[in-house]
């Protein structure tokens, strides 16, 4: 099991999907990754912690009626970790970016901003207070990567260096460039050139992959409870994965290990 603690600054530390049908959300995932989940009061707006063996994984919450009337999407979000979300939205406006949300406290838990990176992909900013993001990842169940998609690759390099200390570093190969970011040497996320396989229009997105025992059976599952399939299975060194969507439009991928 890989647990955490505490998540170095720059680092995703923390994901969680918005919906606009929690309880069938909740349904949904509970099937699809085991999870158990933690659903807030009132004070909260009901926002969820889906647990793995008792342990923070991911969470969940319903969109507003403000938030749909504005055409807010299902979605899941990535959000970096900092340790001065003040700093961290500075930085972002600095670098070319957007703040959309300003620095905030959520109650003792910790102080989030929402910002819009120059080449159009949303991303969160967490400073810990009591909630100090996953408890678990990379792991059967939990978040294993991150990985943005977008058709400017050096603009979002330059950004995220510049807002989340990132040093990037570019993947050899002749397919489309990829680099992979790093702090403190360690890989933390990936930045994909989306230019040729995105569809014309689709702004820049964060995608979340979680990890599972076998890819194929996880992709049938999602069909099987109403999900939807984007891409069935693309083998990668890193081993096969798949893109789906939940029944309520919010995507992401499943990988599991290479096989042997």
């Amino acid at each position: 099991m890989t647990e955490f603690d505490k998540f170095a600054p720059g680092t995703p530390c923390w994901v969680d999907v918005s919906t606009t049908d929690a309880p069938g959300a909740r349904a949904f995932y509970g099937q699809i990754f085991g999870w158990d989940f933690d659903i807030g009061g009132a004070d909260t707006g009901g926002y969820t912690n889906c647990t793995l063996r008792g342990r923070r994984a991911a969470g969940l919450m319903e969109l507003s009626p403000e938030m749909r009337a504005g055409g807010v999407p299902p979605a899941w979000s990535t959000y970096l970790a900092t340790e001065d979300v003040h700093d961290s939205a500075a930085r972002v406006r600095e670098a070319g970016g957007q703040v959309v949300a300003e620095p905030m406290d959520v109650m003792e838990f910790g102080r989030i901003a929402l910002a819009i990176d120059p080449t159009g992909a949303a991303v969160g900013f967490w400073e810990s207070g009591t909630h100090t993001g996953a408890g678990i990842a990379n792991e059967i169940g939990s978040f294993a990567w991150n990985e943005l998609q977008t058709r400017d690759t050096a603009a979002a390099t330059s950004f995220y260096e510049a807002v989340a200390g990132w040093q990037s570093e570019a993947m050899p190969g002749d397919g489309p460039p990829y680099l992979i970011a790093k702090v403190g040497g360690e890989p933390v996320a990936g930045i994909m050139d989306a230019s040729q396989s995105a569809p014309e229009g689709r702004p820049a997105v964060w995608l979340t992959y979680f990890k599972v025992a076998d890819c194929d059976e996880t992709v049938a599952k999602v069909r099987g409870l109403g999900g939807s399939v984007i891409e069935a299975r693309v083998d990668s060194p890193q081993g096969p994965f798949g893109v789906v969507a939940d029944p309520y439009g919010a995507v992401f991928a499943v990988i599991s290990d290479p096989v042997a």
